[in-house]
């Protein structure tokens, strides 16, 4: 695995909401930043969340900030949209995700370190060939691909940057 990135797909076009979708997630004060490329929105090098839209879906990016998402949140979206969240982290050897739909999580799966730490709910029959040659960061986006928008899609659109105080990410010290 070398990814070190995570997402929030959601099946709306939110590219007019921001802030509002923001403010929904329980993520305060972004500051609104640069457009950037796909590969820089899933790098690990920057604190913020990047968020573009393509195909009826509204992609999030980031690392930290996307961690600090509240459940509460996604469940009241995912009642009027599908949702799919993952995680990659390479240096741990993670790879997760979570499929919202109807305002519940129906799956929650995720593995480190050649171990299933999370395995909530039936397996999703996009799993089972995605799984199949036991490489768990390209299952994951498999998976993404085939249950939201397909991966090359996601690739060629450019992302809002937005960047988060610490202090209104984690509150104060």
């Amino acid at each position: 695995m070398s990814s070190h990135t995570s997402a929030i797909l959601i099946k709306a076009d939110l590219s007019k909401q921001h802030m509002k979708l923001f403010k929904a997630l329980g993520l305060n004060g972004a500051e609104i930043g640069d457009m950037i490329s796909f590969e820089e929105a899933t790098a690990n090098d920057y604190e913020g969340v990047a968020i573009g839209t393509v195909d009826g879906w509204t992609a999030l990016w980031g690392n930290t900030a996307l961690y600090m998402v509240d459940d509460e949140g996604l469940t009241s979206i995912a009642k009027k949209a599908n949702i799919f969240q993952m995680t990659l982290e390479g240096t741990s050897s993670t790879a997760g995700f979570s499929w919202w739909t109807g305002g519940t999580r129906i799956r929650d799966w995720m593995r480190q370190d050649d171990k299933v730490i999370k395995n909530d709910g039936e397996p999703l029959p996009e799993e089972k060939t995605a799984f199949a040659k036991g490489d768990d960061e390209q299952a994951v986006l498999q998976i993404l691909s085939k249950l939201t928008v397909p991966f090359k899609k996601l690739e060629a659109i450019e992302y809002q940057l937005y960047g988060f105080d610490e202090e209104a990410l984690f509150g104060d010290e």
